[in-house]
């Protein structure tokens, strides 16, 4: 049996969370967290990035 490959696909954004980024000067990622937090949703953002990181410890920021 050969090995399973699992596609790379690209995350669905909506254009709603893209606009909403926009209007705040924030990316996707950080729309989505800070809706998570308001919901008392606990969250495990992943990133490599030290400036992703950086931004993921406070998503809410100045909205």
């Amino acid at each position: 049996m050969g090995r399973l490959r699992r596609r790379q696909e690209q995350p669905v954004h909506p254009p709603v969370l893209s606009e909403i980024g926009k209007a705040h000067g924030k990316s996707v990622a950080q729309v989505v967290l800070r809706w998570l937090i308001q919901r008392a949703v606990v969250t495990i953002p992943k990133s490599v990035n030290p400036d992703r990181m950086a931004q993921n410890i406070d998503p809410s920021g100045r909205w």
